[in-house]
């Protein structure tokens, strides 16, 4: 193979790798900080998680929500808000070898059964604070 066709031949690869590198670019600059504040029984929720269902059906990644603050990148769109939290509870479940399993306390309506909704935008600001009260 002569200098030239070797010299031809990288061209095009790193064109062609060029052109992949740049395939996901679009979907990094589409998606948004979201941030907020979450309460139950007007405290902040110690420590749980809080994951985003688009109107597709998919969830996003979960995201921690530690003294009840949480933050997330997501894509626009409407979205369906899901939020659990589990604690030991004294004389609550074992396990089979008797250790204390944790147990959702949160109100089904904030989860597997969620009314909360949010609307991230283009743009922000994306800030949800959800108020969580026993059902």
């Amino acid at each position: 193979m002569s200098v030239r066709s070797r010299f031809g031949s990288l061209v095009v690869v790193c064109g062609l790798l060029g052109t992949l590198g740049c395939g996901n670019t679009n979907r990094a600059q589409s998606t948004q900080t979201v941030t907020g504040l979450v309460t139950f029984k007007g405290q902040a929720l110690p420590d749980g998680e809080i994951v985003f269902v688009g109107e597709d059906g998919k969830a996003s990644d979960p995201a921690k929500v530690h003294d009840g603050r949480y933050e997330t990148v997501l894509t626009p769109g409407n979205k369906r808000v899901r939020i659990r939290a589990a604690r030991v509870k004294e004389g609550g479940a074992r396990d089979a070898m008797g250790a204390a399993v944790a147990e959702d306390y949160l109100p089904a309506a904030y989860n597997t059964e969620t009314t909360l909704r949010a609307e991230v935008v283009s743009g922000g600001p994306n800030v949800f604070n959800f108020t969580l009260e026993e059902k």
